[in-house]
């Protein structure tokens, strides 16, 4: 058991050595300013607060006072082995029950230990996690509370747990979402949570289910057994001085309705030990087949063997004590009757003595109850008076607060105008400068046009210069352009007559040529038209044998 405990452990811290968790800052709650009630006065219906528990003076814990509310049925609760090291946050949506009261037995002797258990536990539903005494299992190690945190729709919830002592407890970042743990099978899971986000632990026994009360980080869950049950939020637990913390809850809120302030301790053992208001035992412990969750770990059947040997041994004790106490208590009767029967008779021996003093003391009484009434008037009187007194200090005060926050106005004001007329001296100042830049700018800007300006008519009488060039050069070009193209006229001219002169003789050459095709072809006509004529004639000089011939197509022609 110890080398599976040292290897969690060795993981854990190589974990938390590899990726360092973020920090995360709990914010503190704003708390309004307290009502005049600062005192919490309990209702005839309360039961009377038990002594204070010891050692040796402890009630039982199941059997031996009244139970205002009645252990819930459909929860158990068992003893859980502590887990070593940051456990593994999850998200629940339903809030704890309401707390249950059970105060520590006697401490056992030698060793260091730590009242244990005793808050509610998520096992797929809200068990209540058995108070017993048990030490730290690696030397150096410390007891840390369970964590409650209402954030969003869900409770982020972290189990007690033991851890390196001086450890500073980080709440789980906000940047993360973590395992949404399911109800089991036919668990009733009450109510989802109801009041302000942020860290919380369940309310006072007998409360309204679902209620969370505001609590800082690292409170132990049993501080809010001696308040009363609450029926709304309103609720806070804050911080205070000596290991102590302040329960504060405004008028109605509480189920009487007032309102009440108290201090309560920190501590586990002793938190666990106040004198409960409503006394709501823990719901029996679970059967053998009971299986918790994956990730709870119950203790041993031997360490629970010697919590309930021990718990026996308690109860025997109890027992004896109060036997103790009956038989002193008859015996102590026994002696107020003698006295008491002795008395009598000295009484009837002086009954006419006692008679004439029963007068006097009648006239006594008579007396003593007239100066009880002035005495009662005159302090009457006097606190109305002190409250009168009270009134004009409160009225002086707030006289003089106003007039403190009268004259912090006027100052105020006085600083807000002065200010101002700072702010419009260097505004006046900014414009001024400005006006001073501009002119120089305008006039810097006056300067660049005229030097524009001279430039242009330079450029203007460089350009008219040029153009009077450039027109000479044109009229020069003029002239020469005309005498080329009186030449190219000219030789146009020569050119087109020798062209009509080339033409004349190529077209006499040309007729000349036309007249001798036609005389050709005039020379070819006659000889075909002799050799037609022959032809013909020979043809009627030889006789006509057959039909005749086709004429041919020259002939035709």
């Amino acid at each position: 058991m110890n080398r599976l405990r040292w290897f969690a452990l060795s993981g854990a811290l190589v974990s938390s050595a590899c990726v360092p968790a973020p920090v995360y800052q709990q914010p503190q709650p704003v708390y309004q300013p307290l009502p005049p009630q600062t005192t919490y006065a309990p209702q005839p219906t309360y039961q009377q607060p038990a002594p204070a528990y010891t050692n040796n003076n402890y009630p039982p814990q199941n059997n031996g006072y009244y139970e205002d509310v009645p252990p819930p049925g459909d929860s158990v609760s068992v003893y859980i082995d502590p887990p070593v090291g940051y456990p593994q946050p999850i998200e629940v949506a339903y809030a704890p029950p309401p707390m249950r009261v059970e105060p520590p037995y006697a401490q056992p002797y030698g060793g260091d230990y730590y009242w244990v258990g005793g808050y509610w536990y998520w096992d797929g539903d809200w068990e209540w996690a058995r108070g017993h005494w048990m030490a730290p299992p690696l030397a150096g190690y410390t007891w840390y509370e369970p964590y409650y945190e209402h954030r969003g729709n869900y409770v982020v919830f972290v189990t007690g747990h033991w851890d390196r002592r001086g450890t500073v407890f980080v709440a789980p970042p906000r940047d993360r979402r973590y395992y949404v743990s399911p109800p089991r099978a036919g668990a009733r899971v009450g109510s989802p949570p109801e009041g302000p986000q942020g860290c919380f632990v369940p309310p006072p026994p007998g409360s309204r289910q679902g209620l969370i009360v505001p609590a800082p980080i690292g409170t132990s869950p049993a501080v809010v057994i001696s308040a009363p049950p609450v029926e709304r939020t309103g609720m806070v637990v804050r911080p205070g001085a000596g290991g102590n913390v302040t329960l504060y809850a405004p008028a109605g809120v509480t189920r009487d309705g007032r309102a009440m302030q108290s201090n309560a301790p920190n501590s586990p053992q002793t938190a666990a030990g106040q004198q409960a208001r409503v006394k709501a035992a823990p719901p029996q412990l679970a059967p053998a087949s009971h299986q918790p969750g994956a990730h709870t770990k119950l203790i041993s059947p031997a360490q629970t063997a010697e919590i309930e040997r021990q718990e026996q041994a308690r109860q025997v004790e109890l027992d004896r004590q109060r036997q103790q106490s009956i038989q002193n208590g008859n015996v102590q009767t026994q002696q107020r009757e003698q006295q008491i029967n002795q008395t009598n008779q000295n009484r009837q021996q002086q009954m006419t003595q006692q008679q004439q003093e029963q007068q006097r003391q009648q006239q006594l009484q008579q007396s003593n109850q007239q100066q009880q009434l002035q005495e009662q008037q005159r302090q009457q009187q006097q606190q109305q008076e002190q409250a009168r007194v009270a009134e004009q200090q409160r009225q002086q005060q707030l006289q003089q607060q106003s007039n403190q926050q009268q004259q912090a106005k006027e100052q105020q004001r006085a600083a807000d105008q002065q200010r101002q007329h700072q702010l419009q001296q260097q505004q006046q100042q900014a414009k001024e400068q400005q006006h001073a830049a501009d002119q120089q700018r305008q006039q810097q800007l006056q300067q660049q046009a005229n030097q524009q300006r001279q430039q242009e008519e330079q450029q203007r009488a460089a350009e008219q210069q040029r153009q009077q060039q450039v027109s000479q050069q044109r009229q020069q070009q003029d002239q020469q352009a005309v005498q080329t193209q009186q030449r190219q006229a000219q030789q146009r001219e020569q050119q087109a007559a020798q062209r009509h002169q080339a033409e004349l003789q190529r077209r006499q050459q040309a007729e000349q040529a036309q007249q001798a095709r036609v005389q050709q072809e005039n020379a070819v006509r006659a000889a075909q038209v002799a050799r037609e004529q022959a032809e013909v004639q020979r043809k009627k000089r030889q006789p006509e044998p057959g039909p005749h011939p086709a004429p041919s197509k020259k002939h035709v022609e």
